[in-house]
């Protein structure tokens, strides 16, 4: 995973702060009709632990799973969510068929993390195989780095988009995974004709209520020394988008893809 390489850290406190905003009715409403009281559910790539929760609260009668590379994310998680059906492991996510057994989860789901993954199709074939027959796998990501709406609209935070892009595929992660999960999925064998699943494509509006932050860390170095940004002009989009979560009524919404594959019986 891209987390894995120390180009970023899970438990980084920008990235915390903005993955707690996620919550299953935002991230997950595509899957949620679908559950079931007595599901076990595993949430790859759990982070600090939201959606696992919500999910947990959704079905009373069954299991949840929250699974996360770092193990200090995974642990402030568990601190602050606790539940009877719910718990939470540090663990690969892109070698799961090492971790559990086949058949393992009635719903396999994952927001936001595939497009971290080395090998994504290696990753959909071990979801596959921990599936139930009968379950589900979801799979929700960006469908690429468009800003759909900018309110308040600030120059500076679109100057620097590209820039933001460029460090995401630098920390080895695809932006445009939302573009080829289904072409993933086929690849994994999902849609083979003696399996018989049935995979639903969908897109929706993802509502970002707060800012990830300004770029940090060696690969801003990397950008100020190719003159390609400036100390300066990273000052500037940080107080930007302080600015932006500052003013009444602040929107940030990018565009969504989501994948159901309903494994047969």
């Amino acid at each position: 995973m891209a987390y894995q390489d120390g180009h970023l850290g899970g438990d980084d406190p920008n990235i915390v702060k903005f993955y707690e905003s996620r919550r299953a009715e935002s991230c997950c409403h595509y899957l949620l009709p679908h559950l079931k009281p007595s599901y076990s559910i595993l949430d790859v790539g759990c982070g600090p632990g939201g959606i696992t929760s919500d999910l947990a609260g959704l079905v009373p009668h069954g299991k949840v799973l929250g699974i996360d590379l770092s193990p200090e994310i995974v642990a402030q998680a568990a601190m602050k969510y606790q539940a009877p059906n719910l718990s939470f492991e540090a663990g690969d996510a892109e070698i799961l068929d090492e971790k559990f057994p086949e058949a393992s989860f009635d719903v396999v789901h994952a927001h936001m993390s595939l497009l971290h993954f080395k090998d994504p199709v290696k990753a959909l074939k071990a979801w596959y195989r921990i599936c139930k027959p009968g379950g589900i796998i979801a799979c929700r990501n960006g469908k690429n780095f468009d800003i759909i709406s900018l309110k308040p609209d600030l120059p500076v935070i679109r100057k620097t988009w590209p820039l933001n892009e460029d460090w995401m595929k630098w920390r080895g992660s695809d932006p445009e995974a939302g573009l080829h999960k289904e072409e993933w999925a086929r690849e994994a064998g999902w849609l083979d004709e003696q399996r018989g699943g049935k995979l639903v494509m969908s897109e929706s509006r993802q509502v970002h209520p707060i800012p990830m932050g300004a770029i940090t860390g060696p690969f801003l170095d990397v950008l100020i020394k190719e003159g390609r940004t400036s100390a300066e002009e990273m000052v500037r989009l940080d107080q930007a988008w302080k600015e932006w979560e500052a003013t009444e009524g602040h929107e940030f919404v990018t565009l969504a893809s989501e994948m159901l594959y309903f494994k047969t019986k």
